[in-house]
């Protein structure tokens, strides 16, 4: 049995972002990371505007931005999904630590 210092790392809230080229690709990854259980909620921001270097040329994209909301435990799958799913040759992950209330924890071990 995992140590109660373990335990409530692994229950740590988390807000994993990644943008895709528009809604219908974003829509799909969220509604497999839901239904996979791999996330109790994602919420989809279009209309984002991404400035960046890509293989030597400044790039400027419209995408849609999503907040993946589920528990650290759950990284390793929310990644592998997005790994798998995602359109881009490298697409955005960023695993961001959130605190959360012990009520809205317990609702992402749950949803």
């Amino acid at each position: 049995m995992p140590a109660p210092r373990a335990r409530r790392a692994a229950s740590a809230a988390i807000v994993v972002l990644t943008a895709l080229p528009d809604d219908k690709s974003a829509r799909r990854l969220g509604e497999a990371l839901v239904r996979g259980k791999a996330a109790a909620c994602v919420t989809a921001l279009p209309g984002a505007v991404s400035t960046y270097f890509w293989k030597g040329r400044l790039e400027r994209s419209r995408e849609t931005l999503l907040l993946v909301k589920t528990l650290r435990r759950n990284y390793p799958k929310v990644e592998k999904m997005i790994l798998k799913n995602h359109p881009y040759e490298l697409p955005e992950i960023l695993r961001i630590p959130a605190d959360a209330t012990e009520a809205y924890r317990s609702w992402l071990a749950n949803g």
